[in-house]
């Protein structure tokens, strides 16, 4: 008996440290996929920027920042009723970003990994293409609740400067959105369609807009809603049996 015990001790030992190999080298493996894709962003930022950088350095900057790229919009008065017609309301929550360079115009984009909490609104029609080849390949595969989206902006360090290409917004780790998005890619990529006044941080059930108040979206939430989640949930939930 005492044989057949240390001969199962040692099989449940040999399981957990392989178990445990296994686990430390698929970690390895992702950080070494991330390092890499760091590297090769470092070095486009580097090649595309190096005037601004070597002028950064010798002024005593250490930041470099570059034009903001353009962002999809509805229109200059988008409002609750276009959301509601034509796209999405997500609250979602930001699990992970990584920020990268695209060759050959060193494009800095930040891709997010987003856990969706709640639909609040779905849009008709969900697009179908496949992601992006150039979605990061740590973020795959996605589980049923998470989603990925794609920003024009983000930091790359180069060469001791910081390279800042800005936009509209910047979403932060572990805080929760509420979004107005187009679903792509059977529901798995999102794009905001409303820039900064179509997102809201949630705080328990208060919304608060990223974008300027002077915008009809952050006033319609405002006036309408109140900026209350729990408003605009109970709403969106009556408005299909409204509209019959």
């Amino acid at each position: 008996m005492k044989i057949i015990f240390c001969l199962a001790l040692g099989l449940v030992v040999l399981i957990g440290g392989v178990w445990m190999w296994g686990t430390k080298t698929n970690a390895s493996r992702m950080q070494t996929a991330a390092d890499i894709r760091r590297a090769r962003s470092e070095k486009t930022v580097l090649d595309k920027h190096r005037g601004e950088i070597d002028r950064a350095k010798a002024e005593g900057r250490n930041e470099v920042i570059l034009p903001a790229s353009n962002e999809i919009r509805i229109g200059p008065s988008s409002s609750i009723e276009d959301i509601m017609r034509n796209y999405s309301l997500l609250r979602v929550k930001v699990k992970n970003k990584e920020t990268v360079a695209s060759e050959p115009y060193a494009d800095i984009r930040t891709w997010y990994k987003l856990e969706v909490l709640e639909t609040i609104h779905q849009q008709d029609r969900i697009g179908d293409d496949p992601l992006p080849a150039s979605v990061p390949s740590d973020f795959l595969p996605l589980l049923s609740s998470e989603c990925l989206m794609l920003r024009p902006d983000g930091t790359i360090n180069a060469d001791g400067v910081r390279v800042v290409s800005m936009s509209q917004f910047v979403l932060d780790q572990d805080q929760e959105y509420l979004i107005a998005v187009y679903l792509d890619c059977a529901g798995k990529l999102l794009t905001p369609v409303a820039r900064a006044e179509g997102v809201f941080a949630v705080s328990d059930s208060t919304l608060i807009p990223v974008g300027s108040k002077k915008h009809q979206l952050v006033r319609d939430v405002e006036s309408v809603f109140e900026n209350r989640l729990d408003r605009l949930r109970l709403d969106t939930r009556w408005r299909p049996n409204h509209d019959k």
